[in-house]
């Protein structure tokens, strides 16, 4: 949607204003207001130095919070709500049910754990399902990855039922050409099933060595999938070989998990 505003007279001093508030708003937390990034953010309709200070405010209680100015802009530039649950009362009372404190240290958390807390005293439905999509994931560093995925506001793919699938590769120089949208597989393939090769995609990039994942699953291309069987058009002949003698078994493994 393309929209114009038109001003009114008086309304651009108004807003010159409000800019300049946004600004002295910002700048009383540390943030360096100079910096075009912030001056954009400040700008934004649905920033107010209320809504600064009020998020400010609520920053400084938490002692997970090192870097302040940038959490701030963060939160304030997504208007993400305020947290309905005040902090001191996380604080003196458990900040997570016992249960789900007990999953995210079985991750490996070593950190302060208010990161969480936080987290799920605003998004709990979000934060569990990537707490759960942490615990199957393949990677190393579970913690690590629960954290990058919550901070990153995305929810986790959706999983497809279990089935037992039947891979084969195919050199699309001398079969499919390469579809160009989407990029990861051809515009047939159901939504469900490209957000589950999506998901595995992502789990093998950071588990496998990045100039094996570049050179050949990077450029794979999920071609079809009929009756439980996966097609996949490979760059070329030799990536072909290399994913038959060292993929199949672990794309089988990743697509039933």
């Amino acid at each position: 949607m393309f929209s114009i505003r038109l001003l009114m007279p008086g309304e651009e001093q108004d807003l010159t204003d409000t800019l300049q508030a946004n600004l002295d708003a910002l700048r009383s937390f540390g943030v360096d207001t100079q910096k075009k990034s912030v001056q954009k953010i400040a700008q934004l309709p649905h920033v107010t130095p209320e809504l600064i200070q009020a998020w400010g405010d609520y920053l400084r209680t938490l002692p997970h919070v090192k870097n302040l100015p940038g959490y701030l802009l963060t939160q304030v530039e997504r208007n993400i709500p305020l947290p309905t649950v005040a902090p001191s009362s996380r604080t003196q009372s458990h900040p997570l049910p016992e249960d789900v404190e007990q999953r995210v240290l079985a991750l490996g958390w070593a950190d302060d754990i208010g990161e969480i807390a936080d987290y799920y005293a605003r998004e709990p439905e979000r934060t569990l399902a990537w707490l759960e999509a942490a615990a199957r994931s393949r990677v190393s560093n579970k913690a690590g990855f629960l954290r990058k995925r919550l901070r990153e506001g995305n929810w986790p793919p959706k999983a497809t039922p279990a089935r037992k699938y039947n891979l084969s590769f195919e050199d699309e120089v001398e079969s499919h050409p390469r579809p160009q949208a989407p990029p990861i597989a051809a515009a047939d393939i159901p939504a469900e099933v490209v957000e589950q090769w999506r998901f595995v995609r992502m789990q093998l990039q950071q588990t496998m060595p990045k100039d094996a994942f570049e050179r050949h699953i990077r450029p794979l291309i999920l071609t079809g999938c009929h009756h439980g069987e996966f097609t996949f058009a490979a760059p070329d002949a030799d990536s072909v070989a290399w994913l038959r003698d060292r993929m199949t078994a672990i794309l089988q493994r990743q697509l039933l998990s």
